[in-house]
C-alpha cells in the first residue's frame, strides 16, 4: 500500500521549509533582475501610459498580474477562530453604541436592580 504524505503523528521529513520559495519562482525573480525588469515598477509605468489601445493593455495588464504571482506570494486570507468571530462582533456592537447606551448597559452592570432610562419611558 502507497501512502502519500506522512502518518499521523509522525513529523513531516523532506520537501521545502514554510516561506523557501520554488526553484521555477527563484529561477523566475532572478530571470527579471538579470534583465534589470521591476514588475511594480512596470506596471505603474503601464498604468501611467494612454497611448496603448484597450486590447493590447487588457493583454498587457494581464500579462504583468500573471507574472506578479511568480514575485509576490498570494496572500492568505485570515480565519478567526469562533470565539475571535464573536469578540469581533461584539466589539462592533459596542462602537455603535450610543452615549445613552453606554450609561444603561453600565447601569445594568452595577446595579441589576434598578431600571435605566429606557426601561423607565416603556414602563
Amino acid at each position: 500500500m502507497n501512502v502519500k504524505g506522512t502518518r499521523k503523528g509522525h513529523p513531516k521529513a523532506g520537501g521545502r521549509q514554510k516561506g523557501t520559495p520554488s526553484k521555477k519562482s527563484l529561477d523566475f525573480k532572478t530571470r527579471l533582475d538579470e534583465l534589470g525588469i521591476d514588475l511594480i515598477e512596470e506596471i505603474m509605468v503601464f498604468i501611467k501610459d494612454s497611448s496603448d489601445d484597450a486590447p493590447s493593455k487588457a493583454q498587457k495588464m494581464s500579462c504583468l498580474s500573471q507574472m506578479l504571482n511568480y514575485v509576490y506570494p498570494t496572500r492568505k486570507a485570515l480565519s478567526l477562530s469562533p470565539e475571535e468571530e464573536k469578540y469581533l462582533q461584539d466589539l462592533h456592537k459596542f462602537m455603535q453604541m450610543t452615549e445613552k447606551d453606554l450609561k444603561n448597559a453600565v447601569i445594568r452592570i452595577a446595579s441589576p436592580d434598578v431600571s435605566t432610562e429606557g426601561e423607565k419611558k416603556a414602563a
